[in-house]
């Protein structure tokens, strides 16, 4: 027993390494940058981020603080976009003086479809500029490839100011109104299908149709102005996809429906994941075959053949972390790619440094605090704006 508590005293006395190195990340990146009031708003999020990063490192309960992370994230994301694009082009709606001037902010959404075209036919079919924008093209393909690099389809739990929304309405229900804990294949593969879908037609009409028709988000960032018959139908079909996707359906399901089903970006990621870094392992002998991991996979990307065969989720893992917390039998973990069988912890507690337990969810809040600390303290700033009477 004695032995044991040391070795766990040691451990904790290990984590203040990249403990330290968060907080340091976390300064020079969220509080350094501002003054004036909006350093009080740097310093309300960064002590914020502080203190959800020592939580995760010290409880090993990193899902639980991922989400309560992620919903935030996404929550503070829409009220400084809609601000900066009402200060650059004085309204939220979308006007063809807007696209033709590449006014668009650049959503990597359509990276897929955007990339993809760019290199069958060299054209950029999304109207955003390639630099000396907030949003612009380049800056968005350098955070995406050194995000999918480390972390594959982990961007959609970790850095995607979308996905928090589905998280939060998930989470509204204490239980499943729709079971679809084992969908058909055709349900679990869709995406690919919208993806493929989308790359074809846009090369066709050479536009960025998932913008223009299909995209759920359009409410709580920018829509097209409302014009004539065709953008008053498509306004139509964003309200429906918005509620539909993003509020009705996981809801009823408790699962990131949106994501898992209709998402081509998601899709785009599974396929990317083959190169990133991390991955979820499971030990198949120490697995109890219980498929809990199943139910409380938000992203249906477990199944029966994972725990008993493979020993590692569908290429759909979002690297969540909840399969992880909930395994009484802890036989999930995460792990490095391409592993054939999942990784035994070293007893060394000075080798947890280099564990992936400990890697992955410090690389991942890095690239979430870099992301968020570009709107989140303003976020902050205009509420603490309007609860002083400064927003009338």
């Amino acid at each position: 027993m004695l032995t044991k508590n040391k070795t766990n005293l040691i451990e904790y006395i290990v984590k203040i390494i990249p403990m330290a190195i968060m907080m340091w990340i976390i300064y020079f990146f969220t509080i350094d940058p501002h003054n004036g009031l909006a350093t009080a708003a740097s310093w309300i999020y960064g002590l914020y981020l502080c203190c959800l990063y020592a939580l995760m490192l010290f409880t090993k309960r990193t899902a639980l603080y991922r989400r309560i992370f992620f919903i935030s994230f996404a929550l503070m994301f829409f009220p400084t976009f809609i601000i900066n694009l009402i200060e650059t082009r004085g309204r939220m709606g979308l006007s063809e003086a807007d696209i033709v001037n590449t006014e668009t902010p650049f959503c990597h959404i359509v990276i897929p479809i955007t990339v993809i075209q760019a290199a069958l036919s060299k054209t950029i079919i999304f109207p955003a500029r390639l630099s000396g924008h907030y949003a612009s093209i380049y800056s968005m393909l350098t955070i995406w490839l050194a995000t999918s690099i480390v972390l594959g389809r982990g961007w959609c739990s970790w850095v995607c100011f979308y996905g928090g929304w589905e998280e939060g309405t998930s989470r509204l229900s204490k239980k499943k109104r729709l079971n679809i804990d084992k969908p058909p294949e055709q349900l679990r593969t869709f995406n690919y299908a919208m993806l493929l879908f989308l790359v074809l037609v846009s090369g066709v009409t050479v536009s960025s149709i998932y913008c223009e028709w299909f995209c759920p988000f359009k409410l709580v960032t920018e829509y097209s102005e409302i014009t004539d018959f065709k953008s008053y139908l498509a306004t139509i079909i964003f309200i429906c996809a918005f509620f539909g996707l993003v509020v009705v359906m996981p809801f009823l399901t408790k699962k990131r429906f949106q994501c898992s089903i209709f998402c081509p970006f998601g899709a785009f990621q599974s396929i990317v994941d083959y190169i990133s870094i991390y991955r979820v392992s499971i030990d198949t002998d120490k697995c109890k075959k219980c498929g809990k991991c199943i139910s409380i996979c938000p992203t249906l990307s477990m199944t029966e053949a994972c725990y008993k065969e493979t020993g590692h989720p569908l290429r759909s893992c979002t690297k969540c972390g909840e399969c992880i917390d909930s395994c009484q039998a802890g036989a999930i973990s995460y792990d490095f790619n391409h592993r054939k069988r999942a990784r035994k912890e070293s007893s060394n507690p000075f080798m947890i440094l280099l564990s992936p337990s400990i890697l992955l969810p410090f690389s991942a809040f890095i690239f979430s605090v870099i992301i968020s600390s570009s709107f989140a303290p303003s976020t902050i700033k205009l509420a603490m704006m309007a609860l002083s009477g400064g927003i009338k």
